[in-house]
């Protein structure tokens, strides 16, 4: 993977088709300092996050290099389940009040556990993702769709996002502290993916 620093402050360019055998792909210049792959449910749509700074050669054949892996996830997210309904709005009246009830006794709980404190919680819904940390702000968010899905899938989101207060990137470190706390978790990280969002 290439680091490009960021300079100045460029504007951010219009999202790029491009097509690499088969394959149609998303490109997408940010502020960032690596190229980043992401593959979307329900169709497997591919998309490229990039620096503003780097060459699209680079990035085609890093493309290029990764194609056998990028084709065999996108297989595997066609094959998953249909998501679910999109929530309506009376069905999202019903069940945050729910979530609302829930988290504030987790919360202290694994706070309590991993020796960590957000200075904010907060509920929204998400489309691409199940929880949101800013390790700097200490504000974490939570997906309203949890509320339809296993409290222990809630109490492992809970427990991802709080381990970010002590790591924050998903690197092996942040794995031990999840190791540590809920030695059950990649079962359940297992499970959310399944369910179309990653952590």
């Amino acid at each position: 993977m290439a680091w490009f620093p960021r300079r100045g402050s460029a504007t951010h360019p219009p999202p790029k088709t491009l097509l690499i055998e088969d394959l149609t792909l998303e490109l997408v210049r940010k502020r960032m300092k690596t190229v980043r792959i992401s593959i979307h449910p329900p169709e497997g749509r591919v998309r490229i996050s990039a620096p503003l700074r780097a060459p699209e050669s680079f990035i085609l054949q890093f493309l290029k290099s990764n194609l056998e892996w990028i084709r065999a996830r996108r297989d595997q997210m066609r094959m998953l389940p249909p998501p679910p309904p999109a929530m309506t709005e009376e069905e999202a009246g019903r069940l945050r009040p729910l979530l609302q009830a829930a988290l504030p006794e987790m919360f202290s709980h694994w706070e309590k556990i991993l020796g960590v404190k957000a200075e904010f919680i907060g509920i929204k819904r998400m489309k691409s993702r199940w929880g949101s940390c800013n390790v700097r702000t200490r504000r974490i968010w939570i997906n309203l769709e949890l509320a339809r899905h296993p409290k222990e899938l809630l109490e492992y989101v809970v427990v991802h996002e709080l381990a970010h207060l002590i790591e924050g990137s998903h690197n092996a470190r942040f794995k031990q502290v999840l190791d540590a706390a809920m030695p059950g978790w990649r079962e359940k990280d297992g499970a959310l993916k399944k369910l179309g969002r990653p952590l």
